[in-house]
C-alpha cells in the first residue's frame, strides 16, 4: 500500500512536484485573482479559488495523488473514505478516471446536495451516524483502500501543490491565509510554500463555531465536543 503509518512519513519538495506533475490535466491550476472591494483600490489580497476545481474543492488535488502512486491491483479493489461530503465527491470522481469502483462513508450531518452529488458520480454509500463515525474510519467495513480522513498524510503531496503554485505565481507573497478543518491542507500549503521560501508566514484560519485547533492550542489538548469532531471530517 501507498500509505504508510503516520510518524514514518515526511513530506518533501521531490514529492509536492511530483504530485504536481501527476495532477496536470487533472485538477485545475487555479488563478490569482484580486480581492475588490466596492471601490476599485488595490486591497493587496489574492484570493486562489479552489471551488473552480472539478469537485468544487480542493480535495481533488490529494485523492487524485493519493490513488495514482497505489498499485494497480490495489487500485483494482476500489477506493473509499469517511466524509462530511467534499472528500467523497473527490472519491467518486476520482475512481471514474481511474475506472474502478467507490464506496464512501458520509456522516448523517452532511449536506443533501453532497451526498446526490457522490451518487452521481457512481460511489456506494454508507450514511454513517456521527457518534460512530471514529469507529468507522479506524475500521471500515469493507476491503476498498481507505482515505483516512484524519491520518492520511499522504494527501499532503497533493495539497502542497497549492503552496507551490502560489510561490510560482506570487513570488513576492509574504503572508497566505489558509482555512483550518482537519489540517492536512494548511500543513500541505504551509510545508510546500516554506520549503521554497522560508520567510512567509501562513496563518491558519477557523470558523469561530469550530475553533478546534484554536482551541487545542490554547488548552494544550485535543477537544471533544462533537461539533469540533464533525469539522475534522472534510
Amino acid at each position: 500500500m501507498v500509505q504508510k503509518t503516520p510518524n514514518s512519513y515526511r513530506p518533501t519538495l521531490q514529492g509536492f512536484r511530483e504530485a504536481s506533475e501527476r495532477l496536470k490535466g487533472v485538477a485545475l491550476r487555479t488563478p490569482l485573482i484580486p480581492l475588490r472591494r466596492y471601490s476599485e483600490e488595490d486591497t493587496g489580497i489574492l484570493l486562489k479559488p479552489e471551488v473552480l476545481q472539478p469537485v468544487g474543492s480542493y480535495k481533488i488535488r490529494g485523492v487524485y495523488n493519493w490513488v495514482a502512486k497505489l498499485r494497480p491491483e490495489e487500485r483494482r479493489r476500489g477506493i473509499a473514505t469517511l466524509s462530511a461530503g467534499n472528500m467523497a465527491q473527490a472519491v467518486g470522481y476520482v475512481a471514474n478516471l481511474f475506472k474502478v469502483p467507490a464506496r464512501v462513508g458520509i456522516l448523517d450531518t452532511a449536506p443533501k446536495s453532497k451526498v446526490e452529488a457522490t451518487k452521481r458520480y457512481g460511489a456506494e454509500i454508507d450514511i454513517v451516524p456521527m457518534k460512530d463515525a471514529f469507529a468507522y474510519a479506524d475500521n471500515p467495513p469493507h476491503s476498498y483502500c481507505f482515505i483516512h480522513p484524519m491520518t492520511e498524510y499522504h494527501l499532503m503531496d497533493g495539497y502542497g501543490t497549492i503552496g507551490l503554485e502560489i510561490v510560482e505565481d506570487a513570488p513576492d507573497v509574504d503572508t497566505i491565509f489558509s482555512p483550518v478543518g482537519q489540517g492536512l491542507l494548511s500543513a500541505g500549503v504551509s510545508l510546500g510554500v516554506k520549503v521554497l521560501k522560508p520567510h512567509v508566514r501562513v496563518i491558519g484560519v477557523q470558523a469561530e463555531n469550530s475553533p478546534h485547533f484554536y482551541v487545542s492550542l490554547k488548552r494544550g489538548e485535543p477537544p471533544h465536543s462533537s461539533s469540533s469532531r464533525r469539522w475534522l471530517m472534510g
